[in-house]
């Protein structure tokens, strides 16, 4: 029996600077989830600023309001994604320099497709923050629409992955065979069994549950690193309380970056 993932249990749940990749096909709640984990999940102070970063965050109204005008920013092309990458863990080094090393959050929302807008792939810099981006107390939550849009790299380096109903058998097989296999049985056909249970213990009739998996939890069985989760309808509108911070971040786009080695 998976048990529900409360917003009190949040918190502890997602590491320092974790990397979560949250899977949803279209109109399923990904954005409504994501608002109630900050919102609700996250103490308050816990991060320093937040960027969200989307081709399409202007076309929804509403969507990223807890994020300053400023801090919303369009990915454009391979060059000024890494730019924007850049800036923010040139932040961070300075902060950890002065002897903080509280997180920063940044989401990245529909960066992944594989249309013209799927910078984020292409340019590498989702697999390093992926690996590093923990080095730099830096936390993602990484939205798509298709989870296959994400690297197994990515995939496999994630602290958390949520995920609502799997719509087709590719994107099954990846949340079956990277996330619901660790449990020692004598077969891969038991495996598996002990898997679809897993998600058809999540995914009942209600439409807007979402399977959360914490692979790195020590635990050995589903049980235990799974839980259940629902993006209500009803964004919450409870404010967003970030760490106070003395030396502004700077967010412009026309910084020469140039020769600065992304990540390393």
């Amino acid at each position: 029996m998976v048990d529900q993932l409360k917003a009190s249990d949040v918190d502890e749940k997602f590491p320092f600077a974790f990397y979560c990749c949250v899977a949803s096909p279209r109109r399923s709640g990904k954005s409504h989830w994501t608002n109630w984990l900050v919102r609700e999940g996250f103490r308050e102070g816990r991060f320093a600023a937040i960027w969200a970063i989307s081709p399409t965050a202007h076309l929804q109204d509403g969507m990223f309001d807890f994020v300053p005008k400023k801090r919303l920013l369009k990915p454009g092309n391979k060059a000024n994604f890494e730019g924007i990458i850049n800036r923010i863990i040139a932040f961070q080094t300075e902060r950890k320099a002065e002897g903080n090393r509280s997180e920063v959050l940044i989401i990245f929302d529909d960066c992944h497709p594989s249309s013209q807008r799927g910078v984020a792939r292409s340019s590498g810099a989702m697999e390093r923050l992926s690996a590093n981006g923990r080095h730099h107390g830096i936390a993602c939550l990484v939205l798509t629409q298709r989870l296959v849009s994400i690297s197994k790299s990515c995939r496999i380096n994630s602290d958390v992955l949520a995920t609502f109903f799997c719509r087709d058998e590719t994107t099954r097989q990846i949340v079956i065979t990277e996330w619901l296999s660790r449990e020692n049985t004598i077969n891969r056909k038991t495996t598996r069994e002990i898997a679809t249970k897993v998600l058809a213990d999540v995914f009942t009739d209600d439409p807007y549950r979402v399977l959360v998996v914490f692979p790195n939890d020590p635990s050995r069985t589903l049980d235990k690193i799974c839980r259940w989760a629902r993006a209500d309808e009803k964004p919450s509108t409870k404010p967003v309380i970030l760490q106070h911070v003395q030396k502004p971040v700077d967010t412009s786009l026309s910084l020469n970056l140039t020769g600065i080695n992304f990540l390393h």
